[in-house]
């Protein structure tokens, strides 16, 4: 059965407990070129190595909870490293058992985004993490 996008329970080991609601980005890919010798009709096709792309989580933003966190996080952009853990669950939010997590590696917090005010809004803010992967296994 094809699982949903909320069937993912993601976690980081930077923030502790908290789970985030959206894990964007970080696939992994190699970039390639085209070449063709003299004459060939067909070309080669060579590849670099693959990279990781960045990948984003975003969270809703309790002031209580996570105020001094994101905080603390902002004095630790370009510094902080971590790993990031993205596990497939059950339609009833249940681990599935036997299924591998993803597990995002050398993960550099690049970039914080608090969340962002505007009073005629009713929408939950929300804050950001963006982290450079140096691998996804």
């Amino acid at each position: 059965m094809i699982a949903a996008a909320r069937q993912f329970l993601v976690t980081t080991a930077a923030t502790g407990d908290r789970t985030y609601t959206e894990l964007a980005g970080g696939a992994k890919e190699a970039e390639t070129t085209k070449w063709r010798n003299g004459g060939d009709v067909k070309p080669q096709v060579l590849a670099a190595p693959p990279e990781t792309g960045d990948v984003t989580l975003k969270n809703g933003f309790d002031p209580e909870r996570d105020g001094p966190m994101v905080s603390t996080l902002l004095r630790m952009v370009g510094v902080l490293r971590t790993t990031i853990v993205k596990v497939p669950l059950h339609g009833d939010m249940t681990r599935i058992a036997g299924a591998p997590p993803l597990v995002y590696t050398g993960c550099l917090l690049r970039s914080v985004k608090p969340p962002e005010s505007n009073a005629n809004s009713g929408d939950p803010g929300t804050y950001e993490l963006v982290f450079s992967v140096e691998d996804v296994v």
